[in-house]
């Protein structure tokens, strides 16, 4: 029996994600609280317990403004969420 080490990718993306939100924070380029302790969550699925610890952006991403408004309200706040983050072309 042969064995083969295996590194799946979602750990790949974890760790880059967690690189890049020391990188950008070292930077000044905005991070949010949620990538600074490495807890990243996909804003365009989930929404509970979130909306009320992020009012102000939960406020844009129900507006009535193109996807692609709403997508930039997220990335703005921080850059971390544009990796690996999943958009929804429902309402949220």
């Amino acid at each position: 029996m042969r064995t083969v080490p295996v590194t799946s990718g979602e750990a790949l993306r974890r760790a880059y994600q967690a690189a890049l939100a020391d990188i950008a924070a070292r930077s000044g380029l905005p991070v949010c609280e949620w990538c600074k302790k490495r807890e990243f969550i996909k804003h365009g699925i989930v929404a509970e317990p979130f909306r009320k610890q992020e009012a102000e952006l939960f406020k844009r991403l129900e507006s009535d403004a193109p996807l692609s408004e709403r997508e930039a309200s997220v990335i703005e706040a921080c850059v971390v969420e544009d990796v690996g983050t999943c958009w929804q072309r429902q309402r949220w």
